[in-house]
């Protein structure tokens, strides 16, 4: 309001704030946070199994697991057979929708 008084064209600067998602809370290394990312993409488009993950030899993968599973992102269910499966909890949909959402604010060069 100065410098509008001065007669000087003033425009407001605004910072823009990255916002961080709930993954990137959780993981702070960008690798550990991609792989859950693509794991829960995979298990929301269809049916991860529970063996298909213990039986990796890959501990990064593992962690990814248990971290989720620890914040309520992914739950274990059986179905009519026995067999195990992952799946999404809301949390882990919210998350993953607020994941997808700040993918396409970037902007791409």
């Amino acid at each position: 309001m100065h410098m509008r008084s001065l007669g000087e064209d003033f425009k407001m600067h605004r910072e823009v704030e990255k916002r961080v998602t709930l993954l990137e809370k959780i993981f702070s290394d960008k690798t550990m946070h991609q792989t859950a990312k693509e794991l829960m993409v995979m298990i929301r488009g269809g049916r991860v199994p529970v063996d298909a993950v213990s039986k990796q030899r890959s501990g990064a993968l593992k962690r990814v697991v248990r971290m989720l599973s620890r914040h309520f992102l992914i739950i274990e269910f059986a179905d009519g057979n026995g067999t195990n499966w992952y799946r999404l909890t809301k949390a882990g949909e919210r998350a993953l929708d607020e994941e997808e959402a700040e993918n396409e604010g970037e902007v791409r060069v």
